[in-house]
């Protein structure tokens, strides 16, 4: 597997020049629209633990979104909105949060793609049946809101995205096989896109107070080495992380900065970048390449690094 190799904000900006749209897709999210050429990029803003009530800080990095995709000149295909999607209550869908915590404050102006959702703690513990609300919101007409499921997959010019329910302490025992048995299903499938990348939550690596948070993660590791999982990304953990064991194909992305209060992080030895602040990321999908890019609240690179697609053919 090749090495990660650090980009310069230069090529960083030059890269992003080039933009691809990604339509709102059906029930499990399959058939998306083919790419235009041969040299498109899926680009995707990348962030959670954000629902909190239209506070400073979640203004912040939504106003660093859009000053970020317009300093560069792109339009997201989509956001990835990686959990903690309410802190508090949230009655229900006609609740004014959905206007003024995400249709207004991630505006179709700047952000016109779908806003693909899962689940954290927060959404569960914070609201009786907040998960429901959730899912039921997701049929309102008009809106970029998508959750179909509480686990479901995405078919995306590019890329296959798994987006999984990692609070295991509110799924009954059968929704946590039938998901295990719905993950590992999925990853065995043969392959018909370059990159396989899971969404959820909860870290199943990171150097920050919440690693290994749920024993039902433990054995993900393997599971995605195994079946050549490219990326993980978590939020749950309130800072940016990277992480990456050698030799191994995962790449383990906390992009847990929208807007909750921060966590400490301690590096270790798996940790290629941590930093307790404010930001999101930006991934960039193309047939050859995978980009990340974290960025801060002032809408400033912090960190980015790009890998090679491997072969197609590892998928079984």
């Amino acid at each position: 597997m090749d090495s990660p190799r650090l980009i310069t904000r230069r090529e960083a900006c030059a890269r992003a020049l080039i933009f691809s749209a990604a339509l709102a897709l059906p029930r499990l999210m399959q058939g998306a629209p083919k790419t235009t050429a041969a040299g498109d990029v899926l680009h995707l803003f990348c962030f959670g633990d954000w629902g909190v009530h239209a506070s400073p800080n979640q203004m912040a990095v939504a106003a660093a979104l859009q000053k970020y995709a317009k300093d560069l000149h792109l339009t997201p295909a989509a956001l990835m909105l990686l959990g903690d999607n309410f802190y508090g209550p949230n009655p229900g869908t006609d609740s004014p949060r959905w206007k003024v915590e995400f249709e207004d404050m991630y505006p179709a102006s700047a952000f016109p793609g779908p806003c693909y959702a899962v689940l954290g703690n927060h959404d569960y513990d914070d609201q009786p049946g907040g998960e429901k609300i959730q899912m039921d919101y997701a049929k309102t007409p008009g809106t970029r809101w998508k959750m179909p499921a509480l686990w479901y997959r995405l078919d995306l010019p590019h890329a296959t995205f798994l987006c999984v329910d990692t609070h295991y302490n509110k799924m009954t025992p059968k929704e946590i096989a039938d998901q295990q048995a719905w993950i590992e299903m999925q990853l065995t499938l043969p392959r018909k896109v370059p990159w396989m990348i899971v969404c959820g939550h909860h870290p199943v690596m990171s150097c920050g107070p919440h690693h290994g948070d749920s024993k039902h993660l433990a054995g993900w590791s393997e599971l995605f080495y195994k079946n050549g999982v490219d990326a993980y990304l978590a939020g749950h953990e309130h800072d940016l992380q990277y992480l990456h064991e050698e030799n191994t194909p995962t790449h383990w992305l906390v992009s847990g900065g929208g807007g909750q209060s921060l966590h400490p992080v301690k590096p270790d030895v798996k940790t290629g970048y941590a930093n307790a602040c404010f930001g999101f990321l930006h991934l960039a999908l193309s047939a050859t390449k995978m980009e990340a890019t974290f960025v801060g609240s002032d809408a400033q690179v912090l960190y980015n690094f790009s890998q090679n697609a491997r072969a197609i053919s590892r998928g079984r």
